[in-house]
């Protein structure tokens, strides 16, 4: 015969209370480590008029893009003052990164998105070329919008459009765009008997700079609608 005292009594109301605890515990540490602040950049404003920009891009550095239908593999555009220039109108100078699009033989989704580097952010538009350069869509700014903390654009590929093009937004750069972010807290709470975890939640808004400089994600993917 199995006999529970006073003893075996006290570590079943504990198990009650230690698991919720457990399991707030959990959840808070994967919420702290969401918030850690990215390293902040100051927003490029300017390109200097000294800097030499060509009129179309150059394809031969273009970072390849591999699909991948059982993960996702994306490609880091990194944009700063050392990358390449670009100046498609007289006085409009861009700075810009190319991808290779990968040959499937089924459309993707290719998914852009800026991310946010301390209180600046890349101002994006997009370029689609054939194998030659030569330029089919275009994408502008307004087709980017907020997808889980990061400036997001999808669209379809195309079988003629071989290269993505990244190319910051002289029109945009210095204007102020704001995020607005939601942020849920994990509370462990007891009466003496049970305990339970209590979530509330909060939103947080944060004022952005438009900058020729960031860091871009590209993604193919066949999940999702794209344009």
């Amino acid at each position: 015969m199995l006999s529970v005292g006073c003893c075996g009594e006290r570590t079943m109301k504990s198990l009650r209370w230690e698991v919720p605890i457990a399991m707030a515990a959990i959840v808070a540490a994967g919420l702290g480590g969401c918030a850690k602040d990215k390293v902040s950049q100051p927003p490029i404003l300017s390109l200097p008029t000294a800097s030499v920009c060509t009129a179309a891009p150059e394809l031969t550095r273009a970072l390849p893009l591999v699909f991948d239908p059982e993960k996702d593999l994306p490609v880091t555009v990194s944009l700063d003052a050392g990358s390449a220039c670009l100046e498609q109108k007289p006085g409009e100078r861009s700075l810009y990164g190319v991808v290779a699009l990968p040959a499937a033989g089924q459309q993707l989704v290719i998914s852009v998105a800026s991310e946010p580097i301390g209180q600046s952010i890349f101002a994006p538009q997009l370029m689609l070329l054939d194998q030659k350069g030569a330029v089919l869509r275009r994408i502008p700014r307004d087709d980017f919008m907020f997808r889980g903390g990061a400036l997001t654009a999808l669209i379809r590929a195309h079988d003629a459009e071989r290269y993505l093009v990244v190319i910051s937004d002289p029109k945009m750069v210095g204007q102020n765009i704001s995020q607005v972010a939601g942020a849920t807290t994990a509370t462990p709470v007891t009466n003496g008997i049970v305990g339970f975890v209590a979530y509330t939640g909060s939103e947080s808004t944060t004022n952005l700079t438009y900058s020729h400089g960031g860091t871009v994600k590209v993604v193919a993917q066949t999940l999702g609608a794209g344009k």
